[in-house]
């Protein structure tokens, strides 16, 4: 999809931004979308092009919760 996103968490907030600007990422990933969703299923990263440390996404898995199948949506 050739698209960038960057995503931050602090305080146990995750922030997604599309098409961020400047530098310092602690971790990139390059991937598929296929891929992208395997992993936050809890797939391994093996294989996934990456530039700096891996350690960030294990932290980042560590802290994601199982998702509830019947967590009532509400929209307006």
């Amino acid at each position: 999809m050739d698209e960038r996103h960057r995503t931050t968490m602090s305080n146990g907030v995750l922030i997604q931004e599309k098409s961020p600007t400047g530098d310092g990422a602690d971790l990139t990933l390059n991937l598929t979308r296929q891929r992208l969703l395997g992993l936050l299923g809890g797939d391994g990263a093996d294989g996934i092009d990456h530039d700096g440390d891996l350690g960030i996404l294990h932290r980042l898995q560590a802290v994601l919760e199982e998702p509830t199948a019947d967590f009532a949506i509400v929209t307006p």
